[in-house]
């Protein structure tokens, strides 16, 4: 028996039996304040081990001015795991003071954009840029998993990028994206830290401007390192957790087998309280 404050359990992975693994990575988005996980892997065939990594929060930013005086946080909405699409239109280039920053306190090397019910199909290149502690950079091994017929969020897939070797800690205040006046940033960010707190930032920027209304499903972000962790069938992984932007948060559990196919179990806990708020706010 163990001694610890009751606490609500559920599953994170797909109801009866985990979420299907093969040898393309699978993404199992993790409840928001959850506070421990458990992973289990089992019903392999052709596999020896799974392979798993945590990875961490994403805090997204979509600004239409360089965050002067207005961004939107779209950070939870776009890691709940949920199918609810999020609006994106009409974002203008970088030249017209548009931008998407996407930023995390370990850094990583790319995200997996889910697509929503209204794709972007305007022809338009997406560039992703990191700060090196003095300049935006454009990242190296770049692929957009995103691309089709020349638009760039068109499918789902994943942006990929090398991770760099000079990427810098730094504030979107102390970057110099945005001003201490900003209404936004005194109203509604002082007090979550989106703004000042020390992250590794990408600067996502398209070429030319979209088209007016689409939207995105998810954004999930890919672990820095494919060094997974390995689990024979029948074991895994248990441990308590920080879901969501609380300082050292965690979004997601990266997972793959080494060949064929299995399922990987993964179930959350949470405090009943803090469920009972986020239910009535």
């Amino acid at each position: 028996m163990i001694n610890a404050p009751f606490e609500e359990l559920r599953a994170a992975s797909a109801a009866n039996g985990g979420t299907a693994l093969t040898t393309t990575l699978a993404l199992v988005a993790l409840p928001e304040n959850s506070d421990w996980v458990s992973c289990i892997a089992h019903n392999f065939v052709g596999a020896l081990v799974a392979r798993l990594s945590f990875n961490p929060w994403l805090t997204i930013v979509r600004t239409a001015n360089l965050l002067g005086s207005e961004g939107t946080d779209i950070s939870a909405e776009l890691q709940d795991g949920d199918t609810t699409d999020v609006a994106m239109d009409a974002f203008t280039t970088i030249a017209l003071s548009n931008a998407l920053y996407v930023g995390s306190w370990l850094p990583f090397r790319g995200v997996r954009v889910t697509q929503g019910s209204d794709p972007q199909n305007t022809a338009s290149v997406l560039t992703v840029k990191y700060w090196n502690g003095s300049a935006w950079t454009a990242v190296s091994g770049y692929t957009d998993g995103t691309i089709s017929g020349g638009a760039t969020f068109a499918i789902t897939g994943n942006v990929i990028w090398t991770v760099p070797t000079d990427w810098t800690l730094g504030s979107l205040r102390s970057i110099g994206e945005i001003g201490a006046s900003a209404n936004l940033f005194n109203a509604n960010f002082l007090s979550k830290g989106t703004y000042i707190a020390p992250l590794y930032w990408t600067r996502w920027e398209v070429s030319a401007a979209t088209e007016a209304t689409w939207n995105v499903v998810g954004m999930q972000p890919l672990n820095r390192s494919t060094a997974y962790a390995e689990y024979p069938e029948g074991f895994g992984v248990e441990m308590a957790a920080d879901v969501g932007p609380n300082g050292k948060g965690l979004s997601c559990v990266e997972a793959l087998v080494d060949a064929g196919t299995g399922n990987l179990v993964v179930n959350v806990a949470t405090k009943p309280d803090t469920a009972d708020r986020r239910l009535a706010a």
